[in-house]
């Protein structure tokens, strides 16, 4: 439970991010920076979007804390893919 309570909250975030557009490359930029910079553990994956506005490959979903963060992803890759056109991909983070 306490993953979907963080997953829930984190898109709340980014969606928030995506609503100042004019900055949004920047925004990403700095948020990759930071999980970079301050890995929950090694191994945090992104779980990306392609084809968001002009930017390309789009971080959408920070996946970490589970045992295996790259399968918890392709879980979810797999899932976006029945409800969205667009491609998705899976990527680590630090």
């Amino acid at each position: 439970m306490k993953f979907f309570r963080s997953f829930f909250i984190f898109s709340a975030f980014l969606i928030l991010l995506g609503a100042c557009e004019e900055d949004v490359e920047n925004q990403i930029a700095d948020l990759e920076a930071f999980v970079s910079r301050n890995p929950v553990h090694k191994g945090d994956v992104w779980l990306e979007v392609k084809g968001w506005g002009d930017l390309g490959w789009a971080p959408t979903i920070l996946v970490f804390g589970t045992f295996d963060d790259m399968a918890v992803c392709e879980e979810l890759r797999e899932f976006y893919k029945t409800v969205s056109a667009k491609t998705w991909r899976c990527r680590p983070a630090n």
